[in-house]
């Protein structure tokens, strides 16, 4: 009776050992889920900043050739005056557009942008602060970290009064270190909203990898 009693235990032991080890894996299988979901979807963000910034590229040379095209007419025709202006109003667009950049690296600026705009609609207040220019970054990382930051500094916005909504990105260089922080405002007990408070990346520089 007494061995029954001890195999009818280890067996027992046995099963809830395998259940609490299946229910680790489910656990572990759906956080692998959760983080190639968030690489998918940074590379998906990745490529279209990419196509985006390509076709902007292509859009530019072609403005270009168009505007050179008029101001050659304008000359040809001793027309100073309108080619001046002309010319002006060219400046005057192009500065315009060049304010709505949040940096020079197309990538980060399209993700940026992508954002300011799920913001503006969801009534979230966005402070960058940028201070980068034309370095080379490794690209693909950086769209992971940037876009993983922002997407969960959006989702904790949203849980609090829209009126303390806002999010803050800041980026800078130092050395050889690409350097993010993108913080949010939240609410409730920081034990379990800490992970929402601030989202921390550091990369090399392409050339230094």
């Amino acid at each position: 009776m007494i061995l029954f009693l001890r195999s009818t235990i280890l067996t027992l032991h046995q099963i809830i050992r395998r259940i609490t080890d299946m229910r680790t894996n489910l656990v572990l299988q759906a956080e692998y889920a959760r983080q190639l979901d968030s690489r998918l979807l940074a590379q998906k963000d990745f490529y279209e900043a990419r196509i985006s910034h390509e076709n902007a590229l292509r859009s530019l040379r072609h403005d270009m050739a168009g505007h050179l095209n008029t101001l050659a007419v304008l000359l040809a025709d001793d027309k100073t005056a309108e080619a001046k202006k002309y010319l002006h109003g060219i400046t005057k667009y192009h500065k315009e557009q060049a304010s709505e950049l949040f940096c020079k690296n197309p990538y980060m600026n399209a993700i940026l942008q992508n954002y300011a705009g799920k913001c503006k609609k969801q009534q979230i207040e966005l402070d960058c602060h940028i201070e980068i220019g034309d370095e080379d970054l490794p690209i693909t990382e950086l769209c992971l970290i940037l876009n993983n930051a922002l997407e969960n500094a959006v989702e904790a916005s949203l849980t609090i009064p829209e009126e303390k909504r806002l999010i803050k990105v800041q980026a800078t260089i130092r050395q050889d270190l690409f350097l993010l922080r993108v913080s949010n405002r939240f609410e409730g007990c920081p034990a379990t909203a800490d992970r929402w408070s601030t989202a921390l990346g550091t990369v090399r520089q392409q050339s230094a990898v």
